[in-house]
């Protein structure tokens, strides 16, 4: 019996150890078990990380958030990638913006593909015009959209109209010379090399793209253009010839007298002193200062502009011609005689016809003898304004004057008649028929040529009598 206890026993102590070794390598599973599952948890939630990082990633490379904007819905048909990347050119759809559409948009538009960018661009140009709108507002503007066949073949593009620009309006001294503006231009103003004819001037490249030109050369384009009366172009070129040679004198002298033809009273002065201060003894840069100054009635300042002029230049006899008049109008009458004989003793033909009338003119004023015949020496009175110094010798009459005036060029037949009206007025003011010199004073002003002395005399002798223009 014992022996039999004893086996059941030692049978249950067996069972036992069993149960426990086995029990120890599933406590160990379990413990590894435990350890593993965090570390797939985190690997999992890192994944997930990098998943959502990349997915921002890509989606910021390729829309920007403005653009996203106006991505159409997923519900929606896709548009081409060209519209994506360029959403600005393309017609809104009316799926992408419902808000803007007033009244709904049939089912078969909201399926159709959106259009191209040729069409879009078609459309645009055939008056469609899209407002711009901030990138989260639609725009204000409804777009239909036309119906597609389906098999929808883009139109030709159409050609925009291209609008060409206006040609630039050339403008002459005349036109854009303020009211009241006396625009002269001396004969011997030009002391550069002589001008290329016109021709030869717009043959030549504007802007050479091998610079062999020198500042001479665009001197002499800058002549041709305003010999034209195109004086943009000309101050073009002098400026030019500026960039090119920094001191050359020349080039500011003559873009200050383009300016002066332009009423640019104070870049012609701004010209004037720079030349002065290239070129010092520059007479006539002082004579084309004097002139702008007695443009802006500032007669003082003229006259010693003047006066600086002749001290450089003893015989220049257009400083003296304008001197003269000046001193003429200021009631010095003596020393505008002394000017007017110095130029009718040193000036060429043409200012010597106009000088001698005005020396008749100051010794008639001042009492003195004014008989011309001897004054009138070797000139040819059969050039203009001859007939008027023979009218005033007593060779000719009004009527022949006036005949002489007429001319086949209106603009120089009006010209004409402005030195005629005026000197016919001071004849007739010489003879006291004051009312006959005003009535001719107002027909000087009735011509419009601003840009004649006899225009400004004219002014000034209406004032004088009293009488209005």
């Amino acid at each position: 019996m014992s022996f039999i206890l004893d086996a059941l026993k030692k049978s249950e102590r067996e069972r036992e150890s069993r149960s426990a070794a086995q029990a120890v390598p599933s406590l160990k599973l379990n413990s590894e078990r435990r350890r593993v599952w965090p570390r797939i948890a985190f690997g999992a939630l890192l994944l997930n990380v990098i998943g959502l990082l990349a997915l921002l990633w890509f989606t910021d490379i390729g829309l920007t958030p403005a653009e996203a904007d106006r991505t159409p819905s997923r519900q929606t048909s896709q548009a081409p990638e060209s519209e994506a990347v360029e959403p600005k050119a393309v017609a809104a759809p009316a799926e992408a913006e419902p808000k803007a559409v007033p009244a709904p948009v049939p089912e078969e538009t909201k399926a159709a593909p959106a259009p191209p960018p040729e069409e879009t661009k078609a459309a645009s140009a055939s008056g469609e015009t899209i407002a711009a709108s901030p990138p989260n507002e639609p725009p204000a503007v409804p777009v239909s959209l036309p119906e597609r066949s389906k098999a929808p073949q883009p139109p030709p593009e159409k050609t925009k109209a291209a609008t060409a620009p206006a040609p630039e309006k050339t403008t002459t001294a005349l036109e854009t010379a303020p009211p009241g503006t006396r625009i002269f231009h001396p004969p011997s103003r030009k002391p550069a090399p002589p001008a290329l004819t016109l021709a030869a001037a717009v043959a030549m490249p504007a802007r050479p793209p091998n610079p062999k030109m020198n500042a001479s050369d665009f001197i002499k384009r800058g002549q041709a253009f305003e010999e034209e009366g195109l004086f943009d172009r000309a101050i073009e070129e002098y400026t030019e010839a500026i960039l090119l040679d920094p001191e050359s004198a020349d080039a500011y002298f003559l873009r200050g007298w383009a300016h002066v033809a332009k009423g640019g009273h104070d870049l012609a002065i701004r010209d004037y002193s720079q030349a002065i201060r290239k070129k010092p003894r520059y007479a006539e840069a002082y004579f084309g200062r004097g002139w702008v100054y007695e443009q802006l009635d500032k007669e003082d300042m003229a006259v010693r502009e003047y006066d600086q002029a002749i001290r450089l230049k003893p015989n220049y006899s257009e400083a003296r011609f304008s001197r003269g008049i000046l001193n003429f109008y200021r009631d010095r009458l003596t020393a505008a005689a002394n000017d007017f004989s110095s130029v009718l003793a040193d000036a060429d033909d043409s200012l010597r016809r106009y000088a001698l009338l005005w020396l008749y003119l100051s010794r008639v004023r001042s009492g003195a003898d004014g008989a011309l015949m001897e004054s009138a020496g070797n000139l040819d009175l059969d050039e203009w304004p001859g007939v008027i110094v023979a009218l005033y010798q007593g060779g000719a009459d009004v009527e022949q004057v006036l005949a002489a005036a007429i001319d086949e060029d209106p603009r120089k037949q009006l010209e004409n008649e402005c030195v005629a009206y005026f000197f016919l007025g001071q004849y007739r003011l010489i003879n006291g028929d004051y009312a006959g010199a005003a009535e001719f004073f107002r027909k000087t002003l009735a011509t419009g040529m601003t840009s004649y002395r006899q225009f400004a005399a004219a002014e000034e002798e209406l004032r004088r009598l009293g009488v209005s223009r």
